[in-house]
């Protein structure tokens, strides 16, 4: 799955909240509120869930990840979009192209996830992913998307 150019910007909200906004290649924002964060490092020692997500991916050059989907035209449940026109048959694509990507999505959250805990120092040498949490964190599938896959089956 080809990726465009894309820009993307995290707002500050209230209390521990953010806002992701993702400025894609052709000229859609789509946006989408976070809340979760994962333990990296020492103090402050935490990083916004997308952010790390956003990292993750591009350093690993995962294309069918949360923010490749997003970027080339897969939406999430809890994506909306902010600015821009979606072109015709927009919907139908953003299911084939999530679709195509398929156990790429969770292995990506699964990826974030175990980046985010070793450089937490929480994981021991030779100790198993977590596969167990990601579900947790995983993205939201919106109506007649299929299920995620079980991270346990991956």
């Amino acid at each position: 799955m080809a990726r465009g150019a894309m820009r993307v910007e995290f707002v500050k909200e209230k209390g521990r909240r953010y806002r992701s906004r993702l400025h894609r290649a052709d000229g859609v924002v789509v946006e989408f509120e976070g809340g979760a964060w994962n333990k990296v490092g020492r103090r402050p020692g935490e990083l916004p869930h997308d952010l790390a997500h956003l990292i993750v991916e591009d350093e690993l050059g995962l294309r069918e990840g949360v923010w490749g989907v997003l970027a080339a035209g897969g939406m999430f449940r809890h994506a909306t979009v902010v600015a821009g026109r979606r072109a015709p048959k927009a919907t139908r694509h953003g299911r084939d192209v999530i679709d195509e990507a398929g156990d790429r999505i969770m292995q990506a959250e699964i990826l974030t996830r175990v980046v985010c805990d070793a450089c937490a120092g929480a994981l021991a040498a030779g100790a198993a992913a977590p596969a167990a949490a990601a579900p947790a964190a995983a993205p939201r599938r919106g109506p007649g998307e299929p299920p995620l896959p079980d991270p346990a089956a991956l």
